[in-house]
């Protein structure tokens, strides 16, 4: 009886002592995974960083592709007179608005204010005219 309980305490003991080195083990398993984590974490946002730096290098000279531009009369207050894309008659001209529609390097909406700086009458096709629009 005195073996058996012998026998049963080193078993006992040799299992604790196999888990206790697979919780070591796992431990450090743990910590590798935490570390190689941050690591990844770091390069990520090393290469957001280096990402936005770019964008904003780039978005300073990449030319804006302009798909489509269209004007609408409006009042002083901004009222919309003619709607985008409608015929404005001469007589009827007060403010033009333009909108302009545009893809560039960096997503999302922006507010541009634009100025129509020169204007003329294309005496070829009879009462069009051309526009040059600045962007400021």
């Amino acid at each position: 009886m005195f073996q058996n309980s012998e026998s049963n305490y080193r078993y006992e003991y040799s299992q604790k002592h196999n888990y206790e080195q697979k919780y070591k083990k796992s431990l450090s398993e743990i910590s590798t995974l935490k570390s190689e984590k941050q690591k990844l974490a770091d390069a990520k946002q090393s290469v957001e960083e280096t990402l936005s730096n770019l964008k904003g290098k780039i978005g300073m000279t990449y030319p804006l592709i302009i798909s489509d531009i269209e004007i609408a009369n409006v009042t002083y207050d901004g009222d919309i007179e003619t709607n985008y894309g409608n015929t404005i008659y001469s007589s009827n001209t007060m403010y033009l608005k333009p909108r302009i529609k545009y893809y560039g390097i960096s997503s999302g909406y922006k507010n541009n204010k634009s100025q129509m700086v020169q204007s003329q009458w294309d005496a070829k096709n009879g009462n069009q005219f051309s526009l040059r629009v600045l962007t400021v």
